[in-house]
């Protein structure tokens, strides 16, 4: 018996499976929803938000490193170096891994919703889900928004029954 038609995965999700690496445990998941016919969804929305937390770790990264480049010097009688990342050769290796992930594990990408920014604005104001989960004293931003109601739009246009996400 299925309960879901198709399993959508969100940013949580995929980070703490080691994206663009995929852990053991994602690939069983993987595995186990193909065998049992039912789609595992990644929304375009959730890769974007994946690559510009890469972006920030990288530079979090070359700040660091940075920064041990100035003890060395002050420390270098020996022609030591240390060399920060290059951004657009780590942004190509996160594409590259990326990519072949998203080959290996997933069905397909989700498009972006293209619902209107006034409706998502108004949901927002009226604290209208998903900007306000009941018993949730935080409220969801607007990329939380544009991910569920992509996947939202995404059920509809299959026709689906129900969809599941995984976050975290």
């Amino acid at each position: 018996m299925t309960f879901t038609n198709a399993i959508y995965l969100d940013t949580q999700a995929l980070y703490e499976s080691r994206w663009p690496e995929g852990s053991p445990r994602l690939r069983e998941f993987c595995t186990l929803a193909r065998n049992r016919g039912i789609p595992e969804l990644v929304p375009a929305p959730v890769l974007q938000e994946l690559e510009q937390q890469f972006l920030e770790r990288v530079e979090a990264a070359n700040e660091t490193i940075r920064a041990a480049q100035k003890a060395v010097e002050k420390l270098n009688s020996v022609g030591w170096q240390v060399g920060v990342w290059n951004d657009a050769t780590e942004l190509e290796r996160y594409r590259d891994a990326t990519t072949r992930l998203l080959r290996d594990l997933f069905n397909t990408t989700v498009p972006v919703t293209t619902a209107a920014a006034a409706e998502l604005f108004e949901r927002a104001l009226t604290r209208g889900r998903p900007f306000h989960v009941a018993g949730d004293a935080k409220h969801a931003g607007v990329k939380d928004a544009v991910i569920l109601r992509t996947i939202c739009d995404d059920v509809q246009r299959r026709g689906l029954q129900s969809g599941g996400l995984r976050h975290g």
